[in-house]
């Protein structure tokens, strides 16, 4: 599914194939709300969102 996207950033997990991705977060994959939540943080610092 990354390969198709055509999103400017790519965000995955750490334990999925880390070539694949810009940016990747070491979160358990069960842990969906702590993903959540280091991705809006990153997001803002890259200035991606506000």
């Amino acid at each position: 599914m990354t390969l198709k996207t055509k999103a400017r950033l790519k965000v995955g997990f750490g334990s999925v194939d880390k070539n694949l991705n810009d940016l990747i977060l070491n979160t358990p994959i069960k842990d969906f709300q702590t993903f959540k939540k280091e991705l809006r943080k990153y997001l803002r610092v890259l200035n991606e969102i506000k």
